[in-house]
C-alpha cells in the first residue's frame, strides 16, 4: 500500500481589525488589510514551496504545506514582518489538508494531489460542478475557494479558542524535529483560567528592550479598552520568557546587563501600573518567569537568591501561592523549578528571621 503523504495546515488572522472597523477608522482598517495581504504574498513568494497553497481573504488566511518546518519558519517570518508594522497575528497549525479548489485549479491535479476519499460521491459531484463552471461565462463573476475537508473545521475551532497573539502548534505535531522551533506559552481563557500551549519560538536576539516596550505599550492600550483585548499580549511576553536563555551570563538582576525580558517583567509595577494592577492573569507571567529562570540557572546560585528576594519584595501578590504551590499547574511550574524555588524561599525567610 502506498504510504499516505502528510500535509500540514495553518489558519491565521490579524488581531485588532474589528476594533478599527467598530471605531469607524476605515482608512486605518484598509491599511491593515493591505499590509497583511502584502506581507502574506511576500511570504508566499520567498518562504514556502512551489506546491504549497495559500488561500487568503480579508484579514485571514489558510495555508497548506507538506513540510512542517518550512511552514513554521514561514509563519515566523510573517509574524516578524507584521510585528515591525505593529500588527499581530493569531493562528493555529495542525496536521491535515485544506482540500481547496480555487478558480484556477485543475480537477485532475486536485484529485491526484490530495488522493484521499476524493471519490466520495458527494465530493466528486461538487468538484465536477465547480470545474464545469470554469468554461462558462459565469466563471468570471465569482472568485474564491471551496474547501473539501473536515480538517479545517477542527483547525478553525482550535484557533478561535486561542486568546493570545501566538501561533498555536498542535501537541500531536511535537517531535524532536520541531522542538527547537517551539516554546511553551499560555493564555487566559474566557473562563479566566490558564491554558498552556506551544507557540513558535522567538529569536532571542530580537527580544530587545525596544521590542518589549512596543509590546507593553500595545498591552497597556488594549487593556485600558478591554481586559479581554489586553490578555492577548500576555502570550507574547510568556513566549519571550521561554525563548530566552537565562544561563551562561554574568549579570545583576537589576542591571542593564540582565536579559531585557527579565528586567521588564520585574519592573512592571513601577513602569506599567495599568498592566500590573488590572491585567487578567498576570500572576501566570511571573510564574512562567520563575519556572524558566530556575530551569536555566544552576541551584544554589547567588543569582537565584537575588531573584527570589526581588520577587518576595516587589511581587507580594504571589504570596498566596507560597502556601499552596501545588495549585500551580505542573506544566507552568515544573517540579525541578518548583523545588529549587521553595528551597531558596525558605532559606531567605529563615535568614531574615534569625
Amino acid at each position: 500500500m502506498k504510504k499516505r503523504k502528510k500535509y500540514y495546515i495553518a489558519y491565521i488572522d490579524l488581531l485588532g481589525t474589528k476594533n478599527y472597523a467598530e471605531n469607524y477608522n476605515y482608512k486605518e482598517y484598509l491599511g491593515l488589510i493591505i499590509n497583511f495581504q502584502t506581507e502574506l504574498l511576500r511570504m508566499t513568494q520567498s518562504k514556502i514551496g512551489n506546491k504549497d497553497r495559500v488561500h487568503f481573504f480579508s484579514d485571514c488566511a489558510y495555508i497548506e504545506s507538506d513540510n512542517i518546518e518550512v511552514l513554521i519558519e514561514a509563519l515566523k517570518s510573517l509574524r516578524t514582518q507584521l510585528r515591525d508594522s505593529n500588527l499581530f497575528l493569531k493562528g493555529a497549525v495542525m496536521e491535515g489538508k485544506l482540500g481547496a479548489v480555487g478558480k484556477f485549479s485543475n480537477r485532475d491535479e486536485f484529485i491526484s494531489y490530495y488522493n484521499y476519499d476524493i471519490n466520495d460521491k458527494e465530493v466528486t459531484n461538487a468538484t465536477r460542478c465547480v470545474f464545469a463552471q470554469q468554461g462558462l461565462s459565469s466563471s468570471n463573476k465569482i472568485s474564491g475557494s471551496l474547501f473539501f475537508s473536515t480538517d479545517i473545521c477542527q483547525l478553525y475551532t482550535i484557533e478561535s479558542e486561542l486568546k493570545g497573539s501566538a501561533i498555536l502548534i498542535d501537541e500531536k505535531l511535537i517531535n524532536e524535529k520541531i522542538k527547537t522551533h517551539i516554546v511553551e506559552s499560555g493564555y487566559i481563557s474566557n473562563k479566566n483560567t490558564f491554558s498552556n500551549f506551544y507557540d513558535i519560538r522567538y529569536d532571542e536576539k530580537s527580544i530587545t528592550g525596544d521590542f518589549l516596550d512596543k509590546i507593553l505599550a500595545h498591552y497597556t492600550k488594549s487593556n485600558m479598552q478591554n481586559k479581554n483585548y489586553g490578555r492577548h499580549y500576555l502570550s507574547i511576553l510568556m513566549s519571550c520568557i521561554n525563548s530566552t536563555n537565562f544561563a551562561g551570563k554574568s549579570y545583576d538582576i537589576d542591571s542593564d546587563d540582565a536579559p531585557p525580558i527579565l528586567a521588564k517583567i520585574l519592573k512592571l509595577k513601577e513602569t506599567h501600573k495599568q498592566i500590573y494592577n488590572y491585567a487578567i492573569g498576570l500572576e501566570y507571567l511571573y510564574l512562567a518567569l520563575i519556572n524558566k529562570f530556575y530551569y536555566d540557572i544552576d541551584e544554589n546560585s547567588v543569582l537565584t537568591k537575588e531573584f527570589v528576594k526581588i520577587i518576595l519584595k516587589k511581587q507580594k501578590f504571589l504570596s498566596k501561592y507560597l502556601n499552596n504551590l501545588s495549585s500551580i499547574p505542573k506544566k507552568l511550574l515544573h517540579n525541578k523549578s518548583r523545588n529549587l524555588f521553595i528551597n531558596d524561599v525558605l532559606e531567605i525567610q529563615n535568614n531574615a528571621s534569625s
